[in-house]
């Protein structure tokens, strides 16, 4: 019997290994990268690239950095708790002289609402820095947060693909509201660490499933540089917040077929130990 359970233990988590949690729960990404030369454009003869990148559909949690004679950046996303469980997101990017550095994060949450009608409020903050390079605009920081209503969602981590083809190509999605916190069209260049505050109010009925969706994106070309890791958070402030509740993220499907397999194995043993 040890012998049965030992093989079907093994033979689940190397499937789990290959095998991502279901998608449209949970998402958290990263990526970073610097780019060189940068003359009047990022590119050309002699160019040089590289990258990090981490996370996706079934993450709560990704990190990515990376440092070089380009510059450096780092990106980290996270879906966490206590309470309910909210997003928060970091970047920063700092470039060399002839260089790009970037950094982008997002991730996405489901969450199950019950209970009476109920106008809910997230409160948004950003707190970031933004530097020009020699050439402005040379500098870039950006947030973007949605709250949609769906019965399933996929995700992506680039807003214009999220907003304009994920979601219109949802059935049953609907953008209850969203908000944009662009840094260089708030005039906040070189004034050090400012703060931006936001919210999102939307309506929810019983038995609507929202999904909140985030990313972050900051870049620093010619010397010019974004640094918001001291993070895009939010959180539901206003509203039955009582009736708001993380959905749960499924098994993956090994586990659910190595309980399967556990389960059959145990009853041929017994069926065994009882002829004997």
């Amino acid at each position: 019997m040890r012998c049965f359970v030992r093989s079907a233990l093994a033979l689940a988590f190397t499937a789990l290994a290959a095998t991502p949690i279901q998608a449209a729960v949970v998402a958290a990404e990263s990526g970073v990268t610097t780019h060189s030369p940068c003359p009047s454009f990022c590119g050309g003869s002699g160019s040089q690239f590289a990258s990090d990148f981490g996370g996706g559909e079934g993450f709560d949690y990704s990190y990515s950095a990376i440092a070089n004679g380009d510059g450096n950046a780092r990106a980290e996303a996270a879906v966490s708790g206590p309470g309910i469980p909210q997003i928060s997101l970091r970047v920063e990017a700092f470039s060399s002289a002839n260089s790009r550095a970037s950094a982008n994060a997002s991730a996405m949450r489901k969450y199950l609402y019950s209970g009476p009608t109920s106008n809910i409020v997230l409160s948004i903050g950003l707190d970031g820095a933004l530097v020009d390079g020699s050439q402005p605009p040379d500098a870039y920081l950006r947030a973007n947060v949605m709250a949609v209503v769906a019965r399933d969602l996929d995700f992506y981590g680039d807003y214009g693909t999220f907003a304009y083809e994920i979601i219109p190509g949802t059935p049953d999605a609907n953008i209850v509201d969203e908000v944009e916190l662009d840094f260089y069209r708030l005039g906040l260049v070189g004034l050090g660490t400012q703060t931006v505050n936001s919210q999102l109010a939307f309506t929810l009925e019983d038995g609507d499933s929202l999904y909140l969706w985030a990313s972050l994106v900051g870049y620093g070309t010619r010397g010019g540089s974004a640094d918001a890791f001291n993070t895009l958070g939010m959180a539901f402030t206003e509203g039955n917040l009582a009736g708001i509740a993380a959905a749960p993220v499924p098994l993956p499907a090994p586990l659910v077929l190595l309980g399967s397999a556990l389960l059959a194995g145990l009853t041929r043993r017994r069926r065994a130990l009882s002829r004997a």
